[in-house]
């Protein structure tokens, strides 16, 4: 019962509310899919053999289902994090905004980890492996509000 209702968590926020911060969560069979995908295009042992980051976890309904040998998953919520807690316990789980923080630090500029908001683990992960990166994850959705009338064309 409680899988379900985190899992549906999404079709219990007023649509409202969604449009305007960009929230979507992925129902199970757009998970499966993906699996599938990703399967037949990087190797059916990716989850072994591949790091994988879900940048835009939410309670964690893309990858709930699966077991990863290597997973790291963020949202910008603790609340959501919250949610997700029972599922992949094993891996990983933290507050980041993956389009804006860190977004001024390479490994160049700024060499000690202890200086990132990014997990110690997941950087020497980027940075000292030669296994396959996947980014799994839905994309960014934008917001109402970030397109205005009088702003630059998009093409």
């Amino acid at each position: 019962m409680t899988d379900d209702l985190i899992a549906n968590a999404d079709r219990l926020i007023n649509d409202d509310d969604r449009r305007k911060t960009g929230d979507f969560w992925t129902p199970l069979i757009w998970a499966k899919r993906a699996d599938k995908l990703l399967k037949k295009v990087i190797g059916k042992d990716y989850k072994d053999n591949a790091l994988v980051w879900d940048c835009a976890c939410g309670a964690k309904n893309l990858t709930r289902q699966f077991e990863y040998k290597h997973l790291y998953s963020s949202t910008l919520y603790q609340s959501e994090l919250d949610l997700g807690r029972n599922y992949n316990t094993d891996s990983p789980a933290f507050a980041y905004d993956f389009l804006n923080d860190d977004v001024d630090k390479t490994i160049a500029n700024t060499p000690n980890f202890n200086d990132w908001k990014l997990p110690n683990s997941l950087l020497k992960e980027l940075t000292g492996n030669n296994k396959p990166i996947v980014f799994f994850t839905n994309p960014p959705y934008g917001t109402t509000g970030l397109l205005k009338r009088n702003s630059l064309p998009l093409f």
